[in-house]
Formats: C-alpha cells, sequence, structure tokens
C-alpha cells in the first residue's frame, strides 16, 4: 500500500504545476492620472502625477530641456512623480514631453509653460470710431473705472453730446463692462485723469472745447473741466478752470488736507490765470473737494514752456516736470537751444528751490514725476539726445534719477531706432520702476514687435537696469498711458488698442479703450 501512494502523490504534484501553468499571469498596467500639465511662468512652478502600476516603471523627459525636472525618475508600483519648472524669463511659451515607461506600456504626459509675462485680463471698449482711455483708479466693490475721450455713437459710444466727449467706463475686474457716461458739449471734450475720493464719490479732470451741453462758463478757447461723478457715474457738479485762452491741467492727484493738484500750461493771464510771463507757462492749480481754487502759480518764460506732471513730496514742497523753450524768466539759466526736460523742485511755499535741464533736442520733455522710497526723485520722459546713458536712435524712452537734492544719479534712455513714447512709470514694493509707453522700434531693448506702435511694458531696477520687459499688441496701434500696481508682480493698465476687435464682435475696427493686467515680475 505504501508503494502506491508514492504514484499518486508524483500524480497530485505534476498536476498541481501543471495547472499553475495554465493560470495566466495578471496584464502588466500603466496609468497616469492626467496627461496634460500647464504651468504659470513663476518659478518653482509645480505638479504632482499620480501613477497607477503593478510594474517597475521610469520616466524619461523627451526633449532635452533646462528648465524642467521630475523627481523621482523611477518607481515600482503605484506612486507619484512631482514635475518641477524654473521661471519662464521668454517672450514665447514653453512645452515639452514626459514619457513614463514600464514595458511595453507608455503614457505621455505633455508639459506647457506660460511665459512669466502672462496676459491675465485682456479687454477692449468702443463703437464705431476712435475711442481710448487715458487713466484709472480701482473702485471699492473691485472693479475699475477708466475715463478717457470716445467720438462713436454706437456700441459703448452711446450717449455723445457732439464731437469727441469725456467718456466713463466701469467695469469689474475680469473686465466686464457694468455702464458707461459721456459728458460734454458740441465741441471736442476729453478727459485725462480720474481720482477716488471716498466710496461713492470720484473727481474727473478733462479738456473742454465746450460751450453747452453739460459745460457751463467756459472761460474762452480749450479750458480745463473738473467734474465730480458718483458711484454709478451720475455728474454730481462741474466747473472750468482757465482764462480766455488755451488752458490746458492734467494728472489729478491727492494733495492731502482734503485739496488737489493738477499740472499743465496756460496761454491766458487772465480768469483763472493769475500771471504769465510769454507765451505758455508751466501752471499748477489746488483745489478742494468742491473744485474751488485753493491756489495756483504759473512758472517759465517769454517762450513755450510746459510742465505734465506734478506730485507732493514728503518735505512739504512740490517736484513738476515737463519741457521748455525760454531762456529767460524762471528759466534763465538754462543753455539748451532746443526743447528741453525741465524738472523744478518747489519748496512749501511754492518758490522754486532747484532746477535741472536735460536733452538738446527738440524731443525731450518730462512726462512723469515720483518721489521714491528712499527719497529720491524719478522721472520720466522722452529723450532725442545722446547725453543720455544708452541712447539708441529716434526718440526714446528715458529714465532720471535725482537724490533728494536734485543731483543726478544716473540717466538712460530705453528703446529701439525708432520711436518709443512713455506712457506711466509706477514703484514697486521691492524698490523697482515699472514703465509703460509704446514702441515702434525691433532692436536695441525692443524685440519681437507685432506690428505699428505696440505697448511696451518694462520693469528696471534701482540702478535702471532692465530686468523683465513685455510687449503687448497686435497689427494695428497699441499703446500705454496709465498703470496701476496691483500688487508687487500685477499690474494693471490702460490705454488705447487697434488690435483686439476680433474678440468682441459688436465692436468694429478701429482704435478703442484698452484695459489690460499682465504679471510683470
Amino acid at each position: 500500500m505504501k508503494h502506491l501512494w508514492i504514484p499518486a502523490i508524483v500524480c497530485i504534484l505534476f498536476s498541481i504545476f501543471a495547472c499553475t501553468k495554465r493560470i495566466p499571469q495578471p496584464d502588466r498596467f500603466l496609468d497616469v492620472d492626467k496627461n496634460t500639465v500647464a504651468f504659470g511662468g513663476n518659478a518653482d512652478s509645480r505638479d504632482t502625477i499620480f501613477i497607477s502600476s503593478n510594474d517597475e516603471w521610469a520616466v524619461v523627459i523627451k526633449q532635452d530641456v533646462d528648465w524642467l525636472t521630475v523627481t523621482p525618475s523611477s518607481g515600482t508600483g503605484d506612486g507619484m512623480i512631482v514635475i518641477s519648472a524654473t521661471a519662464n524669463m521668454n517672450t514665447v511659451r514653453r512645452t515639452t514631453n514626459i514619457e513614463v515607461k514600464s514595458g511595453s506600456n507608455t503614457e505621455l504626459i505633455t508639459v506647457l509653460q506660460l511665459q512669466l509675462n502672462e496676459t491675465i485680463v485682456n479687454a477692449v471698449f468702443g463703437g464705431e470710431a476712435n475711442d481710448s482711455f487715458n487713466d484709472i483708479t480701482t473702485t471699492p466693490d473691485g472693479g475699475f473705472i477708466a475715463v478717457g475721450a470716445s467720438s462713436s455713437m454706437e456700441g459703448d459710444g452711446t450717449g455723445g453730446k457732439g464731437g469727441q466727449d469725456v467718456w466713463i467706463v466701469k467695469f469689474n475686474s475680469e473686465g466686464n463692462k457694468l455702464w458707461h457716461k459721456k459728458f460734454g458739449g458740441t465741441q471736442d471734450d476729453a478727459a485725462n485723469s480720474i481720482v477716488r475720493v471716498s466710496a461713492d464719490k470720484y473727481l474727473v479732470l478733462a479738456t473742454t472745447l465746450s460751450t453747452d451741453g453739460d459745460v457751463t462758463n467756459n472761460k474762452g478757447d480749450r479750458d480745463a473741466w473738473l467734474m465730480s461723478i458718483d458711484g454709478e457715474g451720475n455728474l454730481q457738479w462741474q466747473k472750468t478752470i482757465g482764462g480766455s485762452a488755451e488752458d490746458r491741467l492734467y494728472n489729478l492727484k491727492i494733495a492731502g488736507g482734503g485739496n488737489f493738484l493738477m499740472v499743465g500750461w496756460t496761454h491766458s493771464s487772465d480768469g483763472d490765470v493769475s500771471d504769465n510771463a510769454g507765451d505758455a507757462d508751466a501752471w499748477i492749480v489746488s483745489v478742494d473737494g468742491d473744485g474751488n481754487i485753493v491756489w495756483e502759480e504759473t512758472y517759465g518764460g517769454t517762450k513755450e514752456d510746459r510742465a505734465y506732471d506734478v506730485t507732493p513730496v514728503s518735505d512739504g514742497g512740490y517736484i513738476f516736470c515737463g519741457g521748455l523753450l525760454s531762456a529767460d524768466g524762471d528759466a534763465a539759466d538754462n543753455t539748451s537751444p532746443a526743447f528741453a526736460t525741465w524738472i523744478v523742485k518747489l519748496n512749501a511755499a511754492r518758490a522754486i528751490g532747484g532746477k535741472v535741464y536735460l536733452g538738446e533736442s527738440e524731443f525731450d520733455y518730462g512726462t512723469v514725476v515720483l518721489e521714491a522710497s528712499n527719497g529720491d526723485y524719478v522721472i520720466a520722459g522722452q529723450t532725442g539726445s545722446s547725453s543720455f546713458d544708452n541712447y539708441h536712435a529716434g526718440k526714446d524712452i528715458f529714465i532720471c534719477r535725482l537724490d533728494g537734492a536734485g543731483s543726478i544719479r544716473w540717466k538712460k534712455a530705453y528703446g529701439g531706432n525708432l520711436s518709443d513714447e512713455p506712457g506711466d512709470l509706477v514703484e514697486t514694493d521691492s524698490g523697482d520702476f515699472v514703465i509703460g509707453g509704446l514702441t515702434t522700434s525691433e532692436d536695441g531693448d525692443v524685440d519681437n514687435n507685432s506690428g505699428g506702435e505696440d505697448a511696451w511694458l518694462f520693469r528696471i531696477n534701482g540702478d535702471g537696469d532692465i530686468v523683465n520687459s513685455l510687449l503687448v499688441g497686435g497689427e494695428a496701434d497699441d499703446g500705454i498711458k496709465k498703470i496701476i500696481k496691483l500688487n508687487n508682480t500685477h499690474f494693471a493698465f490702460v490705454g488705447l488698442s487697434g488690435s483686439y476687435e476680433d474678440a468682441y464682435p459688436d465692436i468694429t475696427e478701429a482704435i478703442h479703450g484698452w484695459f489690460h493686467v499682465v504679471s510683470l515680475p
């Protein structure tokens, strides 16, 4: 009987092994939870991919790239990988593919990285004719109000009074219009500045040629026109400021004590203008919250002298910039034979405490001045002068940095071989400066011009070196007029654009008001 057990055991074992061979092995499988990864352009962009597998797997980056890493590069069974990218400082998007392989199985992951200067909001407003924005402010609900000029009678231009009108548009943070209003008379009127006074009050500064419609008491020719609106754009009051000749005021600013500051030039010597040395004088006007003049001063000589911006400074005085032709009067020390940039420091009594002249061409003038966080003064403008470091050709944007005593720390030009124009200048939280304007150049500091005039936004450090640059626009003309700093890396700007109406079927081909939000670290 014992001998019978031996063959039986052998038979049983043979059957077990035979059956085991017939049991199919599980197939190798590999799966990833996403096949596309999109990164922003900032440094240390990363994403996690989860892997399902019952085998060993390995990761291979298909192209030879130096901006992407994957960890770990291999594993067994279920796991995950982390894909990381460096900052994309280029002006184009970057892309590559990653393969996750296990035996004969392969999963492909496409990685897309947007350029660092990526558009966040892009919106245009307008009608059938030419419309543009000149300034912008935030609203308490997180939106914006932009002001400018509109010649349209359709679309966002309805409600016209005649000629060109003051145009005010409110939109939300995504660029969707909430309302628009138009003010003026039968002649040309245009808004250039807006300041939020309170949660439900805004002051708008404009120029007007009208003597009818919403405009009363025009003093003669072109006047500055100040109006107050509520949060819904309803007109509360309006006042003209000027004399019998042409007068212009720009860049309305809060001056403290409930007062506001404006700057420009006047050809008048009557009305609201107390003095004029001849031709056009630089003109600074302070008003209270009801638009009543607190004080006004003129500066200049017997030729054409203009101011484009003024700002109160920490010592209780003011600083303004512009351009002039005079070499007498308040500019008796000017030695330039052509239109020169003029930077003037005023003390608290509004007397001239110091002057700086820059440039020696007909294209030199300062358009924006601010007091930096360290007490220096930074001025932006346009120049055709080789006296600026890094001057290229034609018309360049310039930036000049003065210390508190008015001594030049540095003055540099930016642009290319054609025309480059400044629009606005703001300081960042980190002590950099962001400049916005337009360019027609295609070389020098400018790359990849899309055609015509492109909006140009660039960032410089405290020494004036470009650390980031961005061109925005299309084949038509596009430009920046005013910038708002949203945070240290994100900026909103307004201006004009002829390139983006295709995205708005109700807007015809023309020049439109433009709102844009962008990242520019």
